[in-house]
């Protein structure tokens, strides 16, 4: 029973630490575009970097988590930061195609990653939340959080955390030997007195006959 324990409670352990290791927060002081991401932006857009070894490539499907508030809708896809390329293939993600109208949101979303502008970048490297429109403008846009909850190098490989080893079972006691059956005694040789008595009986009936 106590080994059974043993391993559910290392389990238990290992898959808490896979679902912290590939939650990677965004820094959301650490923008290419726009400004005031945590304290109302009215810009056109706001890009923040991924940190430093966080990229995917075209294919990859990644699951992003982001909190905040907004008085008016708005759009979010992934980026190269370099030349503001759009790495999000249509239909681009829009917060009022799924209820929001302004207000708070807490949203998980599910992006893919495609060189929708077709200029032959393969690699995204950041994320752009824009106005609903093109040439529009965001309505006191704020973030409190952005992070990458789920998707392939999701997080740094210096970050990713090692799952404990699991617990050795204790040794099992060895049973003791059985003891040794004693050996069984030596039957008496009988062959041979067996073999004597058919003779002794032929040799005292030829005496008989003889003494008739």
């Amino acid at each position: 029973m106590k080994k059974v324990l043993a391993i559910a409670l290392a389990l238990t352990m290992v898959m808490s630490f896979t679902l912290t290791a590939f939650a990677t927060v965004l820094d959301l002081k650490d923008l290419y575009a726009g400004s005031n991401a945590t304290t109302g932006s009215t810009d056109e857009l706001i890009g923040i970097r991924f940190p430093e070894g966080v990229t995917f490539n075209t294919g990859d499907k990644v699951t992003v988590h982001f909190t905040g508030s907004s008085d008016g809708d708005f759009r979010v896809w992934f980026s190269h930061a370099e030349g503001y390329v759009t790495m999000t293939p249509e239909p681009i993600w829009k917060a009022s195609d799924h209820g929001f109208t302004s207000g708070d949101f807490d949203f998980t979303v599910e992006l893919e990653v495609g060189d929708k502008d077709g200029v032959g970048q393969t690699v995204a490297d950041s994320i752009i939340f824009k106005a609903p429109t093109a040439g529009g403008k965001l309505s006191n846009f704020k973030l409190t959080l952005v992070e990458i909850v789920d998707g392939n190098d999701a997080a740094p490989e210096e970050s990713e955390l090692e799952a404990p080893a699991e617990p050795e079972a204790p040794a099992e006691p060895e049973a003791p030997a059985e003891p040794e059956a004693p050996a069984e005694p030596e039957s008496p040789k009988t062959g041979l007195a067996l073999a004597v008595i058919p003779a002794v009986f032929a040799m005292a009936a030829a005496a008989l006959t003889k003494r008739r």
